[in-house]
């Protein structure tokens, strides 16, 4: 035995000589190694045995004792507790010492220290210990020490060595070994009477969790985590750790071999495989006819693998791989590895989990094959063993191979999750599909459906349901399923699908908009509320009110809302049909509105006679950024509908050639020559041309159709040689075009508020604020200012404003669009003000204002004034425009432009020297906008009536085309 204990403490040995420490065991320890024992015995001499738990023992049970006795404590089972066998010795000259000893912890438990003098190291596996202290007073007190621990501990032959006052390094290793399965060791780097930090080198393939350690680091002692890079192959490299004089040097191996076909089931936790790669039999126990085997062709991957070769199958002449276990009670393992029964099957054995875990591996002859199972032990589950053998539940197999083996302890509990929770079918959705995903199961899964609907897949394997299963389920058309369920089980745990099933066939009053398209609306015959959301007074009808069958049902004037919503389901820069049956019975007006698309909230109204259904259809495009997009139906707001009907909705996602821009206005001013929109291309065909306005340039006129696919950001630069409002940039692909509205100002800054409001504008309050919603209708770009407060109260003496200096003197007029609003009532309250150096104009409703002035000091000092309103005021796209040129005509006027009064109407004779869609506003005294009318117009004449009856009155015109506007002064 003496032999084996050399082999494991001849490195310290070796480090001590070179160090050149002195030997003091015999000159101060008693009885060190118990070789003064007689007999078994708790009275041990020379020692203090706490409750005489130790007593000597001359078995084999240590296998590194020191001649023929050691230190033990062994019981049948459970935790021993609060032990100690300690000695104290005097007469020690004062100083640095070091402790060391063999010792061991059952199953690599812990929980027991060999101690000096206050300093302890814990114990595990058989090894050697050292503690490294000082003695002040000229005594010792040393031993062995039980927390708590395993069942079984053993301590032997205590050695003390004189440190004096040289350097002293030590590590607890001599070497490392890793793969692709153990990827991270530890080593333990201690010392003391250094006087320059330590210095840690790796070899290439191994990081370092620390390459540096000072004096006092080494002295406390410091925990060093290696980590393996899993490819680098590495023979006989090196960790190098030096102060000085003083140095280690740790052996370092490594193979990657595994690399290719070893992925661990957790990287969480341990594998509790002593080597999960069966590359070593070391650490692993069992008996028989068993080998390593590096045969090329035999192994699962990689170099090795464990190989059965049993003449019987009994004991001995069978073969076992056996690893040692502390089950825990009442807990959850998995076992996952692979196996090659080449003539019979074996056995997969528990012992000790209560009851014992037993599974036979079925004769697969050639075949590698993966078993992959849960173990859950009882409450009386402790001291056993996991073993692959060839002899438990009667198998006749005598040739295996098992390689790649993992053994986790599952903390988590078991979850069970199906998605979706409701399954709708219908005469065209006649076949839903759901997933079922399952984690740390114990059991297969069960699926059992409602009479009406079949399914592909009823049992799924607990281990298949890590990953999540697909199930398609089929119904029969034959029954009508409300509040059915399809049941999914694995043990104890349980969840369901509502199913709900609708056998009417809606042929007759029915056709889809597409057949190559899904319809995104999962119920489009409203045939149940389940997919649907929403509030208030809405209920599934199918007497004679409904449009076919069944149809949804809205009572009261802004009574309820039927919301469908849209996330997950649209997608940023993507273009829908919607489509559906609606009525309001002869009762007013309701509407399909879509809010959080990132764009201005889309509103379809409609109106429909008593007892008539119509066809709601219309289009759009979600902005970038989606916000909980929902899709409603109700008469709230301005709509005035007291019963809403609404069936056949459907909504498609469109694949026809598209240009999407965001924003759709570019800004520049004084300050802001420079700006971008991104640009998307769908299914296009034929590249992006790009035509700019005056004052306006481009680096690229031309984007490839390919690049489009993948959005892009334009560039736009402005030349502040004019003022621009209401330009235009054109997007054109084939016969696809869209425009973005350019507005540029020489002197008014940030008039769209698109930048922080400190770029331009003050304010004498500090809560009025950028807003980004689109609760404000007339909202140009991404961004609007508000004030807001509770409904009933009233905002006042608040001004915004901005001061323009340096502004040649003449006529201006300044435009924005406004709102002043007392939300508790509904009403326009006015008291708000769009201002314009002197002169102002008050925002009654939710309009475009307009209001002239002159300059004469080139000064000017526009914005927005509250006196007194209702809770909640809006403003934005501030513009201000230069009339001197040619009296009320701009600088940069469009040639021939005319207007007139013809019939109470206002007729624009334009003359366009190119094509150009074109604008006329017309806007009373006060300023405030009457009528619009856009047109895309030919060059050469054409003339423009502008469908508004006028009163008598003056009245302001302004023709905008290309970025160029004229406007003229009307009396009739």
């Amino acid at each position: 035995m003496r032999k084996l204990l050399t082999f494991l403490i001849l490195p310290i040995f070796a480090i001590i000589g070179l160090q050149a420490q002195t030997d003091v065991t015999n000159t101060y320890l008693l009885n060190p190694n118990f070789e003064l024992a007689t007999a078994v015995s708790t009275t041990i001499e020379s020692w203090t045995n706490l409750n005489n738990a130790f007593q000597t023992q001359n078995n084999d049970g240590l296998g590194n004792k020191d001649g023929v006795w050691y230190a033990e404590k062994w019981q049948s089972g459970g935790n021993l507790e609060n032990l100690k066998l300690s000695q104290q010795v005097t007469g020690l000259p004062n100083g640095k010492y070091l402790l060391i000893a063999a010792a061991f912890t059952n199953q690599n438990y812990g929980g027991a220290f060999i101690f000096a003098n206050g300093k302890k190291t814990e114990v595990f596996n058989t090894n050697d210990y050292s503690v490294i202290f000082d003695v002040t007073d000229g005594s010792l007190g040393y031993g062995f020490e039980v927390v708590k621990s395993s069942n079984w501990v053993g301590c032997d032959n205590f050695r003390l060595y004189e440190l004096g006052t040289d350097p002293y390094l030590e590590v607890n290793v001599t070497s490392l070994s890793f793969d692709v399965a153990k990827t991270v060791k530890t080593f333990f780097v201690k010392g003391t009477n250094l006087t320059s930090n330590a210095t840690l080198v790796p070899p290439t393939g191994v990081t370092l969790s620390k390459t540096s350690l000072t004096p006092a680091e080494v002295e406390n002692g410091t925990t060093i985590t290696a980590t393996y890079d899993g490819s680098t192959t590495i023979a006989e490299g090196a960790i190098t750790v030096s102060s000085g004089s003083a140095s280690h040097s740790i052996l370092v191996t490594a193979t990657a071999a595994d690399a290719a076909c070893y992925i661990p089931l957790y990287t969480d936790r341990p594998n509790l495989i002593p080597d999960p790669l069966l590359n070593s039999l070391n650490g692993f126990g069992g008996w028989g006819l068993k080998s390593i085997t590096n045969v090329a062709g035999e192994p699962y991957c990689g170099d090795g693998a464990v190989k059965f070769e049993a003449e019987t199958n009994d004991y001995p002449d069978g073969a076992a791989l056996d690893v040692s276990m502390t089950w825990k009670p009442n807990t959850t393992y998995r076992v996952k590895v692979k196996v090659k029964a080449v003539d019979g099957d074996i056995a997969l054995l528990a012992n000790g989990t209560a009851p014992n875990f037993l599974y036979i591996i079925p004769q697969s002859n050639d075949e590698w094959v993966e078993v992959d199972k849960i173990i859950r032990t009882g409450t009386n589950a402790g001291n056993g063993f996991l073993s692959i053998n060839n002899v438990d539940g009667e198998v006749t197999g005598k040739i295996a191979f098992i390689d790649n083996y993992e053994l986790y302890e599952i903390f988590e509990a078991p979850t069970l999750v199906v998605n979706p929770i409701e399954l709708m079918f219908d005469a065209i959705n006649l076949v839903r599909e759901f997933e079922v995903k399952g984690t740390n199961l114990h059991e297969d899964i069960t699926i059992t459906p409602p009479v009406g609907i079949t399914l592909d897949v009823t049992t799924i394997s607990y281990t298949d349901a890590n990953d999540g299963v697909v199930v398609n389920a089929e119904y029969d058309f034959e029954e009508l399923i409300e509040g059915g369920v399809i049941e999914v089980k694995s043990g104890d745990l349980a969840t369901n699908i509502t199913v709900n099933a609708y056998n009417f066939s809606e042929g007759t009053c029915f056709e889809p908009l597409y057949i190559d398209k899904e319809n995104l609306i999962k119920d489009p015959f409203l045939n149940s509320l389940a997919t649907y959301a929403g509030w208030g007074n809405r209920e599934i009808i199918s007497d004679e009110r409904a449009y076919c069958f069944r149809s949804v049902f809205v009572d009261g004037k802004c009574g309820g809302s039927l919301d469908y919503h849209l996330t997950g389901i649209v997608k940023p820069y993507t273009t829908y049909r919607v489509r559906a049956k609606v009525s309001t019975n002869g009762t007013g007006t309701g509407k399909i509105g879509i809010s959080g698309l990132g764009i201005p909230n889309v509103y379809q109204p409609f109106e429909s006679e008593a007892g008539e259904y119509i066809t709601v259809d219309f289009v759009f495009t979600a902005g970038g950024s989606l916000n909980n997009p929902n899709m409603y139906l109700n008469s709230c707001e301005s709509e005035t509908a007291t019963e809403l009907y609404l069936d056949n909705y459907e909504m498609y996602e469109l694949d026809d050639p598209a240009i999407i821009i965001d924003p759709k206005v570019l800004s520049f001013d004084s300050m802001h020559s420079l700006d971008s929109v991104f640009v998307l291309g769908q299914n296009l065909t034929e590249n992006i041309t790009i035509t700019v306005p005056s004052g306006v340039t481009i680096e690229e006129n031309t984007i490839d159709a390919t690049e489009a696919a993948s959005g892009l950001f334009v560039k736009f630069t402005y030349d502040k040689a004019f003022d621009i409002t209401g330009g235009e940039v054109t997007f054109t692909s084939g016969d696809l075009s869209k425009t973005l509205t350019v507005n540029a100002s020489r002197y008014l800054i940030n008039g769209d508020f698109e930048r922080p409001l400190s770029e331009g504008w003050t304010t004498n309050d500090g809560d009025m604020v950028r807003q980004t919603n689109n609760s404000f209708p007339l909202k140009t770009g991404g961004h609007y200012v508000e004030k807001w407060i509770d409904g009933g109260g009233n905002l006042s003496a608040f001004t915004l404003s901005q001061t323009i200096l340096g502004i040649p003197n003449g006529s201006y007029t300044v435009k924005a669009n406004a709102q002043a609003v007392q939300q508790a009532d509904g009403t326009n309250p006015g008291g708000a003000f769009i201002i314009a150096g002197n002169n102002g104009v008050e925002v009654i409703e939710t309009a475009e204002y307009s209001v002239d002035v002159e300059v004469v000091d080139e000064s000017l000092t526009l914005g927005f004034q509250v006196v007194m309103t209702g809770n909640w005021v809006a403003v934005d796209n501030f513009r201000l425009i230069d009339n001197n040129a040619q009296g009320v005509n701009s600088r940069h006027s469009l040639d021939g432009v005319n207007t007139f009064i013809l019939n109470n109407r206002v007729h624009a004779d334009i003359n366009l020297d190119k094509n150009a869609t074109t604008t006329i506003s017309v806007y009373n005294i006060n300023g405030v906008k009457m009528a619009e009318k856009e047109v895309a117009l030919q060059a050469g004449e054409n003339r423009v009536v502008v469908d508004k009856e006028l009163a008598r009155g003056v009245y302001l015109v302004e023709v905008v085309a290309d970025g160029k506007f004229a406007a003229f002064k009307l009396i009739k």
